[in-house]
């Protein structure tokens, strides 16, 4: 399972403007290169499953998505 993991973990670094993509570029920093492959093609079954089990359709988030995250919550904090 891990070399599976890590195989769709590489391909998902090497994607463009993708919600994976992002979270693997926020994790190299903190997690290591090899750690972040991992963890990034985690996501993918974790996904896939959510997908199946809940019977909706893929909508991809795109890059700015982790950026914009809060963002108006941030906003408000700062107003205050």
């Amino acid at each position: 399972m891990r070399g599976f993991l890590a195989e769709v973990g590489r391909e998902v670094s090497k994607t463009k403007n993708t919600h994976f993509s992002s979270k693997y570029k926020s994790q190299v920093g903190r997690r290591g290169k090899r750690r972040a492959i991992i963890a990034s093609g985690h996501k993918i079954p974790i996904a896939v499953y959510s997908i199946i089990k809940d019977k909706i359709e893929f909508r991809e988030l795109g890059e700015e998505y982790l950026n914009n995250f809060g963002r108006d919550k941030l906003i408000a904090y700062y107003k205050k």
